[in-house]
């Protein structure tokens, strides 16, 4: 099961998930993972609710029912807006097409050697690299001098 947040600079999200702004967020085209990931992988998007969701005493398919369950989350949770790639079995999530990721993030506090690994294997793929700064409570990310708008 992956995480695919709707906003790469919500800084809750990279508090949470790439560890205290050391990691980094691959953003993907929808449209072309969809077609590049085996036809039983779900991309699902998440629900967020008071109470947890029921999954007994209706006619719904175990695969439908483990879904619903690992699409849900308490609304504390909501805003993240995420979305999850949910696979039939555990393992590694495949996709055969590396234009699929149009861009990595990488937050300000990864280390040097890890962005000059990512940097190297990025641009190999031809596919922008751009890090996070923080000033003020204000998080812009830049590639080569530029500035990129925040997507809130």
């Amino acid at each position: 099961m992956l995480h695919f947040p709707k906003f790469f600079d919500h800084e809750p999200m990279w508090a949470h998930y790439a560890d205290q702004f050391k990691g980094m967020v691959v953003a993907y085209s929808t449209s072309k993972l969809l077609k590049a990931l085996p036809a039983d992988f779900d991309l699902v998007r998440m629900a967020y609710n008071e109470e947890p969701p029921v999954i007994l005493g209706n006619d719904a398919s175990i695969r439908d029912r483990a879904k619903l369950t690992l699409a849900t989350k308490t609304v504390r949770w909501i805003s993240e807006r995420e979305w999850r790639l949910i696979i039939p079995e555990s393992g590694r999530a495949e996709y055969g097409d590396a234009k699929c990721v149009f861009r990595v993030y990488l937050g300000p506090r990864v280390s040097p050697a890890a962005e000059k690994k990512i940097c190297a294997a990025m641009r190999a793929l031809n596919i922008p690299v751009v890090k996070m700064e923080v000033d003020n409570y204000q998080v812009s990310f830049s590639r080569a001098g530029q500035k990129l708008k925040s997507m809130k």
